[in-house]
């Protein structure tokens, strides 16, 4: 998306995440947001997951991880969904086999 704010900056802009994630990853910001991946746990330190974060398709997911790893801003209500959280942790788990069959 582009502009979406209509100030003119012309900046490519990821609704999905805050603006102090940039759009295209270079190798320190895949390399914090693998490093988030193998915090959280569920992702094995492979050359797989390298290969991957390598891929276009990984970009949005990478995206993703580095805005995670932002605290909320000043004032923003935070509250965890435990359901959501679930859904989350299972679809980490489902990620991280499908790296590991297809890279590793």
């Amino acid at each position: 998306m582009i502009d979406p704010d209509g100030i003119g900056t012309g900046r490519r802009v990821d609704p999905a995440c805050p603006a102090s994630v940039p759009i295209v990853l270079n190798a320190v910001d895949r390399s914090r947001a693998i490093s988030e991946m193998l915090s959280i746990g569920g992702f094995a330190d492979t050359p797989a997951l390298a290969r991957w974060a390598e891929t276009a398709a990984a970009q949005p997911i990478l995206r993703g991880y580095l805005a995670a790893r932002l605290k909320p801003a000043d004032g923003e209500y935070f509250a965890i969904d435990f359901d959501a959280a679930a859904g989350e942790i299972a679809a980490r788990d489902t990620l991280a086999a499908d790296i590991e069959a297809r890279f590793g």
